[in-house]
């Protein structure tokens, strides 16, 4: 039973994509937000932690550090941790 543990344990860890891992590792940590139309910045925001994707959706949901508000955007986004 022990080595089954093991070996799932190793899998879990080995088998996480880049992308699922960086995911694990931005939890928390501020992110900048920044949203274009037409290739133009036309609005940006601080997260106060992780940004989350709405359910059933192409938009996104984070607090916004500045005001303590939440905030639903979507369309041509791009999202940073900020280090």
């Amino acid at each position: 039973m022990r080595k089954f543990l093991i070996i799932v344990l190793l899998f879990f860890v080995v088998g996480c994509t880049d992308a699922f891992k960086a995911n694990l590792s931005s939890y928390g940590k501020k992110q900048h937000i920044r949203m274009y139309s037409g290739g133009n910045l036309i609005a940006y925001w601080y997260s106060t932690g992780r940004v989350q994707t709405i359910n059933n959706s192409c938009g996104w949901q984070f607090m916004d550090s500045k005001t303590g508000e939440s905030v639903k955007i979507s369309g041509d986004v791009r999202i940073e941790a900020v280090e």
